[in-house]
């Protein structure tokens, strides 16, 4: 009997055992399925996450934002943009449910208020400057600086040329009064000395004395004849400057084609003014006498010509 009770004991521990194994295992596998599945769920969501923002697009959000501002009084947008806690005010938000139903929806938004309220104005802000008339004000301000450079450069010219045909005259003056005083050192009586005017020689040493110093090789035009034909080419140009910015100004930004307009009107108006006093100066000039004579070579031409023709 004593044998036979202690193999039953035997035979109940080692089912215990085996009992007790089972659930342990059990229980393993029941605490590393949850680990499992929230790791599938993390790698899932981080896939996911870039998908998301991939897909996030900002300015749609502005235009929506946009949209639900315009149904709401200008003020509610005014005040968000000075104060943006007011997104996270749940006592003022909660007054205007589609836009607190929005923020809600796009946490995004407070966060960054200046970008999506940038439509918002504000009394003192500045409006957005176009993109046309911003590039057209940065060509008006190059074609400014181009301007005042050539006026400077011109003006330096000038006076360099001023200068330098100053020292020539200069020098050649001192040059002609030294040969002067050699001239009449070398005359011992006055007779000879009239004698030497008197001759060709003489007269034509008198004359390139008192003709004027040329700088040039051309020969100089008449102070009239000069004046006038500068004041026609100068008015030309101006006239044909004023029609051109009339004509690009047709073609410019509404803000800037007045600028542009005006600038063309004022060049015309001072082509013609450039005009019509070269013409009354001709007119004036050609009443007076003032206008020098024809070249002896044209009028011996014409003369030419006229005794050809009676023939």
């Amino acid at each position: 009997m004593t044998s036979k009770s202690n193999s039953a004991l035997r035979h109940l521990a080692l089912c215990l055992l085996i009992a007790s194994s089972a659930i342990a295992a059990s229980a393993q596998q029941a605490s590393t399925a949850p680990a499992a599945t929230t790791t599938a769920t993390t790698s899932t969501s981080a896939v996911a996450a870039p998908e998301a923002a991939d897909t996030f697009d900002s300015r749609s959000t502005r235009e929506q934002l946009i949209s639900i501002l315009e149904r709401h009084p200008n003020e509610v947008g005014v005040m968000l943009k000075l104060d943006p806690t007011l997104f996270r005010n749940e006592a003022w938000i909660s007054a205007y449910p589609v836009l607190r139903d929005f923020v809600a929806a796009h946490p995004e938004v407070p966060q960054n208020a200046s970008y999506y309220l940038e439509h918002v104005r504000v009394a003192g802000d500045e409006a957005p400057e176009p993109a046309a008339v911003r590039a057209t004000r940065q060509m008006m301000e190059g074609i400014q600086v181009f301007v005042v450079m050539i006026t400077i450069f011109g003006a330096a010219s000038w006076l360099i040329k001023t200068l330098l045909e100053h020292r020539r005259w200069s020098r050649v003056s001192r040059v002609q009064t030294e040969i002067y005083n050699k001239l009449l050192d070398r005359f011992t009586s006055h007779e000879d000395l009239m004698r030497y005017v008197q001759s060709e020689t003489g007269k034509n040493f008198i004359q390139s004395a008192i003709s004027p110093i040329s700088t040039g090789s051309a020969p100089p035009i008449a102070a009239p004849v000069g004046r006038i034909l500068w004041s026609a080419q100068a008015g030309i140009v101006l006239v044909m400057l004023g029609f051109g910015l009339q004509f690009v100004s047709g073609r410019l930004h509404p803000d800037v084609a007045g600028s542009v307009s005006t600038l063309g009107v004022l060049a015309l108006c001072a082509g013609l003014g450039f005009v019509l006093s070269a013409f009354v100066a001709w007119i004036v000039s050609r009443r007076l006498g003032i206008l020098p004579p024809p070249p002896e070579s044209t009028e011996t031409e014409l003369g030419s010509a006229r005794t050809l023709g009676e023939r």
